[in-house]
């Protein structure tokens, strides 16, 4: 890894009964990796980490639709320390 930029993908939100912010994340989400991908550019995915708001808030993770509870955040921190010190051992 190398370079001065990180991608990230933040964590999953609910999605509402239309779907929408799914279909906003998931967008989102596909213009993230391939601006990743076309660049060259490292890329740090909360919504792989989370796997998707369901179990995210299943497993106690989300404060509400779209925030996490600290143990959520506890997760993202080390989910950035882990991506840091992959980087400082590359």
């Amino acid at each position: 890894l190398s370079g001065d930029v990180v991608l990230v993908v933040g964590n999953p939100s609910q999605p509402d009964g239309t779907h929408s912010s799914q279909i906003v994340m998931d967008t989102y989400k596909a213009a993230v990796y391939a601006l990743a991908a076309s660049n060259d550019l490292p890329l740090l995915d909360f919504v792989s980490i989370f796997v998707d708001w369901a179990t995210a808030n299943a497993a106690g993770y989300m404060y509400d639709v779209s925030h996490p509870k600290e143990s959520g955040y506890a997760i993202k921190a080390q989910g950035y320390m882990d991506f840091i010190n992959l980087a400082m051992t590359a």
